[in-house]
């Protein structure tokens, strides 16, 4: 599963104490380490590497510079899954604003920066205006992408969910069946987006009662995550568990 976090924290300590130490070296040093908590859980100590490699680079790039934007991206984020979404907004609209005036307004980062505070407000229960920022969003990555590219499946994907928590099911299925085809187009069968689109059309075809095509969906989705991750991934699980509740029906 890669290096181990005491490794990277022993990186990390070597780093501070080193002679010829930089906040440039600390602040990479805390990045990998993030990266590596991210993955594994542990959202108390995230929050706090996050957080100080962003200052690290604040203060030796300053304000605008991209990595400094990277790193209160990641901030936020950590920020968002420990709950604290006041603060994960706040710092996604100021970092976007910043994005707009150095880039203008169709920029990448500006449609990445959107997503993430669109995600934000969905969880907020500020439907409207995350399905705004999610539109926009979706807007700058058909102009540089194309209709049909990953970045505007997983575009539509975000929309269906805002459609999702409506309860306006046929809206979110459609968008859902939209990002498959562009998808299954793109990365071809048996890519694991394609099993995150199906797990989707599977929980939208069970609330409707659509049992058969629930199961289909669903059984497609495990037989993809199985032979991309294994049994023991918690991608893997949870659609055996989707599986075998839809069985039990």
């Amino acid at each position: 599963m890669g290096t181990d976090l005491d490794t990277l924290r022993q990186k990390l300590e070597t780093q501070r104490t080193a002679p010829d130490s930089t906040p440039l070296g600390v602040a990479s040093a805390l990045d990998e380490l993030g990266d590596a908590i991210e993955v594994r859980g542990g959202v108390s100590e995230l929050l706090g590497v996050r957080q100080e490699a962003a200052e690290l680079y604040d203060v030796a790039l300053g304000q605008v510079h991209p990595k400094t934007h990277g790193a209160l991206n990641n901030f936020a984020r950590a920020l968002a899954l420990a709950g604290q979404l006041d603060e994960a907004e706040s710092i996604y609209r100021s970092v976007g604003t910043i994005n707009e005036s150095l880039y203008g307004e169709t920029h990448p980062n500006v449609a990445a920066l959107l997503n993430n505070l669109a995600s934000v407000l969905e969880t907020k229960g500020q439907l409207d205006e995350a399905e705004f920022c999610y539109r926009k969003a979706l807007e700058i990555d058909e102009a540089i992408y194309g209709v049909e590219s990953t970045s505007v499946a997983i575009g539509l994907s975000n929309l269906a969910g805002i459609h999702r928590n409506r309860n306006e099911y046929c809206e979110a299925e459609a968008l859902y069946q939209k990002a498959l085809a562009i998808d299954e187009k793109v990365e071809g069968p048996n890519h694991p987006n394609i099993a995150i689109r199906l797990n989707n059309l599977g929980w939208i075809y069970e609330v409707q009662a659509q049992t058969e095509t629930a199961e289909a969906a669903y059984g497609r989705a495990y037989e993809i995550f199985h032979s991309h991750h294994g049994s023991e991934h918690i991608r893997t699980q949870t659609a055996a568990i989707n599986l075998e509740r839809i069985r039990n029906r």
